[in-house]
């Protein structure tokens, strides 16, 4: 019997139509992943507590079950969006238009980082902290086709980054395109999904999972590195199954193109793009929850906690800016813009961190070449209002 090689190893997904209905046939989503986990069956044990004379305890017993899965993958433009969606439990908003019926005007101050209309509401619009936008139509040749973040919103004033737009005078006539973008929902809205590992059509085993949630995003952003992204799910149970030439799922659809990188995008905190960070990573967690139950080995269904946001960010020392941050619980944003390529910047994915703060912060002393610190960083929910609820992860994209 040949060996399964890792490299013919299929991985694929499926939102289900409910609990207790597994997902077949096409339509599935396919995953490209490095070397990963993947999933488990866990098996809890019943032992026996009586003391036996020869000192040796009886055999175990199978108990109840759940399953796990882990996988990593590159960041690709268009590739996770379905899988964003279920973790952050909301449903991607389509891009939009604003223009000179909507707002009147528009002017551009400050050195490009102050967008002001005349009259209606941005927030009333639907725009929020996190997007992404764009003009068309500006007088100012250079800001029209421009992708920048939107880092702060009221009714009549956007706040972005500097370095994107320049300063531009009043115009009348104009288009604001506001890209397609994913949030948190209130209330959440639970997805379940079957996932499944098999291993080529030329071999006979695979490895099936039903009623699973995603449950993590981990986010990794290294030195000339691809962004990587980390993958959770948890679920009742895995059972082998016999794929042969017709696995569960039929032509899973598998999205190609260039892994992103920061060096074609930027780090922005507080608006600000940071030239001293080497590292950055954050991760979204809801753990999963089987409860045993008498009489099967199954739970009737897997329970997700509640989202925690943590990370950490590597930097070189520059100045007491960052440790007086951490002493003062100053709130920060951070903006992730990730590009397909420098060359055109069109196609990108974007990741909006509000309400974040330091843990802590440390200085080495001694050695040789930049001092480092890593950072700890915390976030969650902000209620803190300015005309609409924040939270703690947007996600932009230019797919459509």
């Amino acid at each position: 019997m040949a060996v399964v090689d890792l490299s013919s190893i299929i991985v694929a997904y499926k939102v289900q139509a409910g609990l207790g209905t597994p997902a077949t046939g096409a339509g599935a989503t396919g995953l490209e992943v490095l070397p990963s986990q993947g999933m488990t069956r866990n098996v809890n044990t019943i032992e026996s507590a009586l003391i036996k004379s020869n000192r040796m305890k009886k055999r175990p017993r199978h108990g109840s079950v759940n399953c796990v899965a882990a996988y990593q993958t590159e960041l690709v433009v268009g590739a996770l969006d379905d899988y964003f969606e279920m973790v952050l439990g909301g449903t991607w908003a389509a891009t939009f238009d604003v223009d000179e019926g909507d707002v009147t005007s528009m002017t551009i101050s400050g050195t490009g980082v102050t967008l002001t209309s005349a009259s209606g509401s941005f927030i009333t619009l639907g725009i929020r902290a996190g997007m992404m936008g764009k003009f068309a139509d500006l007088s100012e040749a250079g800001n029209n086709g421009v992708w920048f973040p939107i880092l702060n919103v009221t009714a009549t004033v956007l706040t972005i980054p500097s370095g994107f737009l320049e300063d531009n005078a009043t115009d009348s006539a104009f288009t604001l395109t506001v890209a397609r973008s994913l949030s948190t929902t209130d209330p959440y809205t639970k997805r379940y999904v079957t996932l499944e590992e098999y291993w080529g059509s030329d071999q006979d085993q695979g490895k099936l999972g039903t009623d699973m949630y995603w449950n993590e995003l981990s986010f990794d952003a290294q030195v000339d590195s691809p962004i990587t992204i980390g993958m959770g799910a948890g679920g009742r149970d895995l059972e082998p199954v016999d794929t042969g030439d017709a696995p569960n799922f039929t032509s899973p659809t598998f999205v190609s193109g260039n892994s992103v990188v920061l060096l074609d995008g930027g780090l922005y905190m507080n608006g600000t793009k940071r030239a001293n960070i080497t590292g950055f990573q954050f991760s979204l967690t809801a753990p999963v929850t089987n409860p045993g139950v008498i009489g099967t080995r199954v739970s009737p269904d897997t329970f997700l906690g509640q989202f925690a946001f943590s990370g950490t960010m590597t930097v070189m020392i520059e100045d007491l800016a960052d440790f007086q941050a951490s002493i003062n619980e100053t709130v920060q944003s951070a903006v992730l813009h990730c590009a397909e390529n420098e060359a055109d910047p069109a196609d990108f994915i974007t990741f909006y961190l509000g309400n974040l703060t330091f843990g802590s912060f440390q200085s080495p002393s001694g050695g040789e070449g930049p001092a480092i610190a890593t950072i700890p960083i915390y976030g969650g929910d902000d209620d803190r209002g300015s005309g609409f609820a924040e939270t703690t992860v947007v996600i932009s994209t230019s797919a459509a």
